[in-house]
């Protein structure tokens, strides 16, 4: 998905956020949040730290987006 979309796209970022989840139901709990502490970072970079989408990235309950 990186080198279709470019690092720096908010699907990437959604990407990222996704393959967490993955992550997280195979247990690989510390992968799991790398790749979403680079999903918000990502999203803050693109969006603006004060967008709504970012609460989507705050979510850490145990389900999928």
């Amino acid at each position: 998905m990186r080198k279709v979309q470019g690092p720096e796209n908010l699907r990437t970022a959604t990407f990222r956020h996704r393959l967490g989840w993955i992550r997280f139901d195979q247990g690989r709990l510390a992968e799991r949040l790398e790749l979403h502490l680079q999903a918000i970072e990502q999203r803050k970079r693109l969006l603006g730290s004060d967008h709504p989408i970012l609460v989507r990235s705050y979510d850490t309950s145990p389900r999928h987006t």
